[in-house]
């Protein structure tokens, strides 16, 4: 036991390093863009938007979370769109590759995203197709397929819980204005068109233009689980979830992701 928890310590070190250096180079790129003005095109009538439905069929446990629901919010997000002059580009079964086509294509202005995940990842194909293999898409993934910043919004029709030590929003290296991000913050949600009570849970995550390290990690924190008291540090709560999920699987049956390999992606740069 005494042996597993300095493993694990030794790692929640090294991951927070990581976290650190990975946010400084998102950050530089993003920086890099907007000093270069390279932004989509403004979200107004006649811009597109681009609607991701990654529907996972092993990730699916109820009725709220199958094929139909997916295809019942598509329908009404086009609708939507279409409504106010707006052109959807939307994306049944969107994998990996079409992400790396809307973070590159500026005429893209706006993005609302439905599926499983959490505040800083969400479950991707690794192709498309029917029941293929998926990966996380995480936030810096997403910053890294990103010729461009998106002056419209990024909406999260996912969960948005804050299971790391370190929570960026998804779409923190890809959009113009961090003000411009909605997600249920903290939520478990299962959100199917837009009449759903859960839809008021989707709101703008801060007031802040461009949040930094300090801004991430204040606003929003590690999520504890069990009523936790405060006193309890981060890391200890996290070895300790940790050495538990170790010993007590929860979701043995679920399908593991497969990790993405951006060597594979176009264009994928965290370069400034």
């Amino acid at each position: 036991m005494p042996e597993a928890l300095d493993t694990i310590r030794r790692n929640l070190k090294y991951v927070r390093m990581r976290n650190s250096q990975e946010f400084r180079r998102v950050e530089r790129k993003a920086n890099g863009l907007r000093m270069a003005k390279r932004f989509s095109v403004p979200d107004e009538p006649g811009s597109r938007v681009a609607i991701m439905m990654l529907f996972i069929p092993g990730l699916a446990h109820n009725g709220r979370d199958g094929y139909e629901s997916f295809e019942q919010d598509a329908c009404e997000l086009v609708a939507q769109a279409t409504a106010t002059g707006r052109e959807p580009v939307l994306r049944m079964r969107a994998s990996v590759a079409d992400f790396a086509e809307v973070m590159t294509d500026p005429t893209v202005a706006s993005v609302v995203v439905r599926g499983f995940g959490s505040f800083s990842a969400v479950s991707t194909p690794l192709w498309q197709g029917r029941d293929v293999p998926y990966g996380m898409l995480d936030w810096r993934i997403l910053a890294g397929m990103a010729d461009h910043l998106k002056l419209g919004s990024f909406v999260m029709r996912t969960c948005a819980s804050l299971s790391r030590e370190f929570n960026p929003p998804l779409p923190f290296g890809v959009v113009s204005s961090h003000r411009n991000i909605h997600a249920a913050v903290g939520r478990i949600v299962n959100v199917v068109g837009l009449r759903d009570e859960q839809n008021a849970l989707i709101r703008p995550i801060t007031h802040t233009d461009v949040l930094t390290y300090r801004d991430i990690k204040e606003q929003f924190p590690l999520q504890r689980e069990r009523h936790v008291p405060a006193i309890v540090p981060d890391t200890a709560y996290l070895a300790a979830r940790a050495l538990y999920l170790h010993r007590h699987d929860p979701w043995e049956s679920v399908p593991r992701p497969t990790p993405i390999d951006t060597s594979t992606i176009p264009g994928f740069s965290l370069r400034s």
